[in-house]
């Protein structure tokens, strides 16, 4: 199987609850929006016109699949650089006591 790295970058728009951050990737952009609801945890992603359910922001497994399932005409490459970015924003806000 073949792994490729890219450099993302993520720009914080609102650091509480519902976060906002633009995330920067291969030449793309994505608005992302994302917390947590009654329900359970949520991520918006308005360019693409989605909003799902996902577990923590750590779960890259269930989180890549939510996505998939909303849209599944997303490139496998966006979605793992929105995963991998609610990963860091994970552990950004857990380091700096927002989480």
């Amino acid at each position: 199987m073949f792994k490729e790295d890219w450099f993302g970058k993520i720009e914080f728009l609102h650091l509480t609850d519902p976060y906002k951050m633009i995330v920067h990737a291969r030449g793309n952009r994505f608005d992302v929006i994302f917390g947590k609801g009654i329900n359970g945890s949520y991520i918006c992603i308005p360019n693409w016109q989605i909003g799902t359910e996902i577990a923590s922001l750590k779960d890259r497994f269930w989180n890549r699949e939510s996505i998939r399932r909303a849209d599944d005409e997303i490139s496998d490459t966006d979605i793992d650089s929105v995963v991998d970015a609610l990963v860091a924003a994970g552990e950004y806000l857990t380091d700096h006591g927002y989480n």
